[in-house]
């Protein structure tokens, strides 16, 4: 095992202020290289944000391509699957779903036994990002 014994190091409290003040220093210029980072990645989301506007269709296609059955309803996309054996999948799918359609929110969600009808049930309605 090795000991370091720096109790034998002479240090001068200047030295232990100066040493200090440098990590200090050093801490705050990361703080503002993230806060920028931060700053660019809010300000890409916001600008990319106005041009993800998806139609019912799309996203119907989209969430048909999760074996989920949705049907368009004025302004809502109802889904549904009644097939309980697939519950985590179902809970995947969904979450997928939601996400898919960036412009669509989601307003009604049921996932068991207790839904009407059984199994998941699922709204999402047509939203202009602002």
């Amino acid at each position: 095992m090795i000991k370091l014994d720096l109790s034998e190091i002479p240090i001068t409290p200047h030295q232990y202020r100066l040493a200090g003040g440098i990590l200090v220093a050093f801490g705050i210029v990361l703080l503002g290289i993230g806060v920028l980072l931060a700053s660019f990645t809010i300000s890409r989301r916001a600008a990319s944000g106005n041009y993800t506007k998806i139609s019912a269709e799309d996203c119907v296609k989209k969430i048909g391509a999760l074996h989920l059955q949705a049907v368009v309803q004025d302004n809502t996309i109802h889904i549904q699957d009644k097939n309980l054996n697939r519950g985590m999948e179902l809970l995947a799918s969904s979450s997928q779903a939601a996400a898919l359609c960036p412009n669509w929110m989601l307003t009604d969600y049921c996932l068991g036994e207790s839904c009407t009808p059984s199994g998941l049930t699922m709204s999402l309605k047509y939203s202009e990002k602002k």
